[in-house]
């Protein structure tokens, strides 16, 4: 590959060190690094592209502080989490990223240092020690009943339904 004058990106001159070969072009430290900040910063920038193809976190892992490394890191493994299958803190006020969620009832405690509020991993509601889970639950298991019709939503994962025969569907309550 001859050696491109400017980055591919935002076209400013190349200088010797600050060039990153990239899948089918150059560019500049900058805007592999930006890429990535966005990427932390907009689940729709995410994953990192440029010149049309993913960027590995390793080509760009030297040019970022540790700052947003960690922080990088930390929203790609909710990013690369099914948005169904996400749990957040239940403090509205919080509503950090827990991890997974699952339908086996554990408390899970936000590690947010002024939060530290236990959520449910099955019904996602505030931790509940000594009661069921709430109606949300057994909602979801409507949809492994095949005599129900009801298919998941893919944004969402509530049920719902084909309604009077058109193709109008509605989140069942």
């Amino acid at each position: 590959m001859a050696e491109a004058s400017e980055c591919g990106v935002c076209f400013r001159p190349l200088q010797g060190t600050d060039r990153i070969e990239i899948n089918s072009g150059q560019c500049c430290l900058d805007c592999c690094k930006a890429v990535f900040v966005l990427a932390t910063d907009d689940e729709s920038m995410f994953p990192p592209k440029l010149f049309g193809a993913e960027v590995s976190l390793d080509i760009a892992q030297a040019h970022l502080t540790r700052a947003e490394l960690d922080a990088f890191e930390t929203k790609a493994a909710e990013w690369r989490t099914k948005l169904k299958d996400r749990l957040y803190c239940s403090r509205e006020s919080c509503s950090a990223y827990l991890g997974p969620a699952n339908l086996k009832t554990t408390a899970i405690t936000c590690t947010i240092s002024k939060c530290s509020r236990k959520t449910c991993s099955a019904c996602r509601k505030a931790w509940h020690p000594k009661r069921e889970c709430s109606d949300e639950v057994e909602v979801q298991a409507l949809c492994s009943k095949p005599e129900l019709n009801l298919q998941e939503c893919q944004n969402c994962g509530r049920p719902v339904e084909l309604r009077d025969g058109c193709n109008h569907m509605r989140v069942r309550p």
